[in-house]
């Protein structure tokens, strides 16, 4: 059974798996040409993991991740460098878009771009969010980066942090995520991987971990690497995370202190 589909460049075939009969599926996908699917690749680096502090999650805030809330607040977002401002003459960055942002409902809101205030906390005004964890850095001064961390967090409650920049990055893309409303995602690879800076043996223990909603988090990869082994899961088949979901990677065991673990992840988001 074939049927047809509409999509950024007109009208195409499809099968009744909703797959395009085209010579290249995924080079369909990467250039928008199938308006209800997006494919997205997500990264980061826990810098450094030690065995009195796991587990931890994998950004670059350390420990446990803190953006996983039940309530919506709004949101600031500021540097800890008197650099990164829309004053001239500076050095670092001047813009800074938020996306990924949900509402009370999971919704997916419109990306905002606010402009940076060095140290000082800026506004991204009366919408009250519940979820957010990207930051681009759109615009900068002579340095070309941000100087230092930009974090962004709950007005009221400070302590619920979504994103935090590292230093000189222009961008924070943070292993944990949620599926927004009416999406589902598929996840078909994933990759782990640790290093440290004394080059002898060590070994890691990691999970990746979802939270379906109202639930509790569950691990469905458990995953030990060593400096010999990392990990690498691809097969035809996908790992399904649906609307409200939250996914995180977990470093649960270190062997020894300065352990650095990476994680990245592969993924079609569609339109349910």
């Amino acid at each position: 059974m074939w049927r047809n589909a509409n999509t950024a460049a007109g009208m195409w075939d499809i099968n009744k798996y909703w797959q395009m009969l085209t010579s290249d599926w995924k080079l369909d996908v990467a250039l928008w040409n199938i308006v209800w699917v997006e494919q997205f690749d997500k990264f980061w680096t826990n810098p450094d993991v030690w065995p009195a502090t796991t587990p931890e999650d994998i950004w670059n805030g350390w420990w446990a991740y803190t953006w996983f809330w039940t309530e919506v607040e709004t949101m600031e977002i500021f540097s800890s460098s008197i650099l990164d401002n829309w004053v001239t003459p500076n050095t670092g960055a001047r813009t800074v878009t938020i996306s990924w942002l949900l509402d009370a409902t999971y919704a997916q809101m419109p990306n905002i771009t606010v402009t940076l205030n060095w140290t000082t906390a800026v506004s991204l005004w009366a919408q009250p969010y519940l979820r957010a964890n990207r930051l681009q850095i759109k615009s900068a001064w002579t340095g070309w980066k941000n100087a230092w961390n930009i974090t962004l967090r709950h007005t009221a409650t400070t302590t619920n942090i979504f994103a935090i920049m590292p230093i000189w990055n222009n961008q924070t893309t943070i292993m944990a995520f949620t599926v927004p409303l009416w999406k589902t995602i598929l996840i078909n690879r994933w990759s782990m991987h640790m290093a440290r800076s004394g080059w002898w043996l060590w070994s890691a223990k990691c999970t990746v971990r979802h939270r379906p909603f109202w639930e509790v988090f569950h691990a469905v990869k458990d995953i030990t690497i060593t400096d010999s082994q990392w990990y690498y899961f691809e097969n035809n088949w996908y790992m399904v995370f649906n609307e409200k979901e939250d996914v995180k990677a977990t470093v649960d065991v270190v062997s020894d202190n300065g352990t650095i673990v990476s994680a990245e992840a592969n993924w079609y988001m569609i339109t349910n």
